[in-house]
């Protein structure tokens, strides 16, 4: 509840939701309007599941599966995408020590090279 109030004065301060929620209470230090805000939008959430149990079951069933499948995409990326991903740092070198990057065969015979040589973290130009 605090930390979604919180996103919401800050979406209201930066203009992504009216002006009217960004408001700090003078007496309290909080941003109240974004506080009720929270908890209206919570209460709507879970006005289904005052009728049906099956509503909630679904509505949990539903974030369950998508913290287990952000959960696993997160834990994959450390675990292997590390290994293949280099990013643009390989990118990089390559520009400092001049290869062409728009002839992707030299960027290929460079690394090439560089695995033959057991140093592929250091690209050098020969």
């Amino acid at each position: 509840m605090t930390s979604n109030s919180r996103m919401m004065f800050g979406f209201s301060r930066d203009g992504g939701l009216p002006h009217f929620f960004d408001k700090v209470d003078k007496r309290y230090r909080a941003p109240i309007r974004a506080i009720w805000l929270a908890a209206a939008l919570s209460f709507l959430l879970a006005v289904p599941s005052l009728g049906s149990t099956v509503a909630f079951s679904a509505a949990t069933s539903i974030a369950t599966i998508v913290g287990i499948v952000a959960l696993w995409t997160v834990g994959s990326w450390f675990l292997w995408a590390r290994r293949w991903f280099t990013g643009p740092v390989r990118q990089i070198q390559a520009e400092q020590l001049g290869i062409d990057l728009e002839d992707p065969a030299a960027m290929e015979k460079v690394e090439m090279q560089a695995k033959l040589e057991g140093d592929v973290d250091n690209l050098k130009t020969r």
